[in-house]
């Protein structure tokens, strides 16, 4: 689990760091360079991470929350 913890830790930095280049120089390439390791991203915490949160009681808000928000962000870049 502490694995799967520390690569998906990497991702988010990765996307946060799209992210402030994608505001910085509005480009549609950064854009869906930013969409393509979102999509990639979220596909791995609701496969590999979140199932193994949602069942212990003390995560499981915080994984449905995750699932909320991954929706949300599915919306918006499509």
């Amino acid at each position: 689990m502490d694995k799967i913890y520390d690569i998906l830790k990497q991702e988010h930095d990765q996307v946060m760091k799209l992210f402030d280049k994608a505001i910085s120089n509005s480009s549609r390439d950064v854009f869906m360079q930013l969409k393509s390791e979102l999509d990639i991203h979220m596909a791995g915490e609701e496969k590999l991470y979140y199932p193994q949160l949602e069942n212990k009681k003390e995560a499981t808000e915080v994984t449905l929350e995750g699932y909320e928000e991954h929706h949300v962000a599915k919306m918006l870049l499509s």
